[in-house]
């Protein structure tokens, strides 16, 4: 096996140029088959893999043409031939990266097996049994895969896509058979970047904006970026009005099939809103203090509502709760026996009989560096009490949040005690569960 001896101890001053990852670029490049535009890459790796990812695209239909700072652009979005012959795909196992984007746009798909399917340990089986999942049809002959898959339709020019799920929504709510349960999870891109204001609506926010004092952005430093402090976005507030929008049209068509009732619905998010970047951010959360990325409350503090089968009081639940609290409960309803041992603690005896949640400490480990500039992590919560331990300084922060839910009194020298407590439980639960290391 050759080798390379590397001998230091001597300086290195100078400079060197970085392109991309292949492995990065080439799930890019097969993507633009779903791109309706031309999309410019720019340093990519002067690669085989890459070339033939193109010229394989280029034999297919697509138009690809590069300039003198060797900037590539494709237009992969009108495809006359759907079928990747051998001769290219045999060089390259990445091939079967635009199988996916061809059945989801035409339907359908036929692709050389991939070069070196035979040996090694990277089969290309995950891709097709993922397309099985999501319904399509795929057979193997001749060395051949071919895929089908039936399309949705488009809908009117212009459709909002927070709409469109919705009315897929409400047909599988209409369609199914009412002596049969069903399941739907709905999951809206809004609110999410990129940010697309919903038309219909979006007028009457950017008038609401003008009639307000408070309509100039204003922020605060958080370590290296910034949080913002007050709404001004009206095309944000436009998408945040087409989630109640439909999520009434939900409640609605339930409630015209006699299903409310009997139904248990959960509304939840992720994480809390994009309020802390590098640049001003499109929502605000305060006063929790930073926002999505982050362990402060403004990152992991989320909105949730929940209607059981069968009751119509409203309650507030003051006990902590977490998102994987959500299975076990959504099991409890259903009248599903586990026996597995699972994180989470089932909600239904605290919605059904206001009973307390028996429950300790929830952590958090977040050892990366994210894209809101948050730097690596981890939060424990233990009643009325948050630490918060940050790994490139080793500073430890403790708040009361009962006292101070904005996070603005780090008061770890005050109750020593209670820091080395909380920081031991939180070290053991990591020690326990292996968790990763900064990366």
């Amino acid at each position: 096996m050759e080798k390379l001896l590397i001998k230091g101890g001597n300086v290195l001053d100078g400079e060197i140029s970085c392109s991309g990852a292949k492995n990065a670029a080439l799930p890019m490049i097969a993507a633009t088959i779903l791109n309706n535009e031309k999309v410019i890459f720019k340093n990519l790796p002067y690669l085989q893999d890459i070339t033939t990812m193109f010229e394989l695209l280029g034999s297919m239909g697509a138009d690809i043409s590069l300039d003198e700072s060797m900037d590539f652009s494709i237009a992969s979005n009108q495809l006359n031939d759907l079928e990747a012959r051998y001769e290219l795909v045999k060089t390259m196992r990445a091939s079967i990266l635009v199988l996916g984007p061809m059945v989801a746009k035409y339907g359908y798909a036929k692709i050389a097996l991939p070069g070196g399917c035979a040996i090694g340990s990277r089969p290309v089986n995950f891709h097709l049994d993922a397309l099985k999942d999501l319904g399509a049809t795929i057979s193997l002959k001749n060395g051949y895969i071919e895929a089908k898959a039936d399309k949705l339709s488009d809908g009117p020019e212009g459709e909002y896509l927070t709409d469109r799920l919705t009315d897929e929504a409400l047909g599988l709510i209409k369609n199914h058979d009412k002596r049969e349960p069903f399941a739907l999870f709905l999951s809206f891109y809004n609110v999410h970047t990129p940010i697309q204001a919903n038309l219909k609506h979006v007028s009457y926010f950017k008038e609401k904006l003008s009639k307000l004092n408070d309509n100039i952005a204003r922020t605060k430093k958080e370590g290296d970026a910034i949080s913002r402090l007050n709404q001004t976005n009206a095309q944000y507030a436009s998408m945040v009005y087409a989630v109640d929008e439909n999520v009434g049209k939900v409640i609605k068509r339930l409630k015209k099939d006699g299903l409310y009732e009997n139904s248990l619905i959960i509304f939840t998010s992720d994480n809390g809103g994009l309020s802390t970047l590098k640049r001003i951010a499109p929502t605000s959360v305060h006063p929790l203090r930073a926002g999505k990325g982050w362990l402060y409350e403004g990152g992991i503090k989320i909105p949730q509502l929940i209607k059981v089968p069968g009751n119509s009081e409203n309650i507030k639940v003051n006990d902590l709760t977490v998102s994987y609290d959500l299975f076990p409960t959504i099991l409890d309803f259903a009248g599903i026996q586990n026996d597995y041992k699972i994180d989470g603690l089932s909600l239904m005896p605290t919605l059904k009989e206001k009973s307390r949640i028996d429950r300790k400490n929830i952590y958090w480990h977040f050892p990366h560096y994210h894209g809101s500039l948050w730097k690596p992590g981890s939060a424990i919560r233990s009643g009325d009490w948050k630490l918060v331990l940050h790994y490139e300084s080793n500073d430890v922060e403790l708040y009361n949040l009962k006292d101070d839910p904005g996070e603005l009194n780090d008061v770890s020298s005050l109750f020593n005690e209670k820091k080395e407590e909380l920081l031991n439980q939180l070290n053991k639960m990591m020690k326990e569960t292996n968790a990763n290391s900064v990366s």
